[in-house]
């Protein structure tokens, strides 16, 4: 998250967009894809543009309905810098919360999604205005995903419920389904 450069425009097109330029730019002819939260809504939309040589893909805990709650970001919102390194680290949480990630593995996290900036302070690596975007669901996207696909749900998580869960795998023509114990949506920690 933010190592790479920002842009003034985010979109599940934009982004499978820039998974057909990675595919090209590594040459890669047969590849399997796994891809957790806004990467997975992005994922789908690559298999719904032609995904050429997508073998198979794994989708972790995604939102799969239409997010009536969540507004935009707007680029005038300047992004906030800190004076400290500790200042920034101590403001770090996970949104949606919950992991079962230890607080020392939580906190190592945290620093790795920080810079320092020329002028001495610190600020967030990842752009706000791309975590605020809204997407609009296609409940009809899961559909077009025709290859294998391993679609994974943390047990606890909010972003995706179990009926939302149990919808996409059914609309999904080829795909297991697991649960994962315990875990959050950021079922990969």
């Amino acid at each position: 998250h933010g190592d790479s450069a920002w842009t003034d425009h985010y979109s599940l097109d934009a982004y499978a967009a820039d998974l057909e330029a990675v595919r090209r730019g590594l040459k890669w002819e047969r590849f399997a894809l796994a891809a957790h939260s806004m990467g997975a809504r992005a994922a789908l939309r690559f298999v719904s543009n032609g995904a050429a040589g997508l073998d198979s893909l794994a989708l972790f805990d995604f939102y799969a309905a239409d997010w009536g709650g969540r507004k935009p970001s707007s680029k005038t919102r300047p992004q906030p810098t800190y004076g400290e390194e500790e200042a920034i680290l101590k403001r770090f949480r996970l949104e949606p919360p919950g992991t079962l990630l230890a607080p020392d593995a939580l906190r190592a996290l945290a620093r790795r999604g920080v810079r320092q900036g020329a002028d001495g302070r610190w600020c967030w690596k990842f752009d706000w205005s791309a975590v605020g975007q809204s997407v609009v669901w296609d409940p009809s996207e899961p559909a077009r995903a025709d290859l294998p696909v391993l679609l994974v749900r943390g047990e606890a998580s909010t972003t995706m419920p179990l009926w939302s869960f149990k919808s996409v795998l059914a609309a999904l023509p080829d795909a297991r389904g697991v649960e994962i114990p315990g875990a959050h949506h950021h079922v990969t920690l």
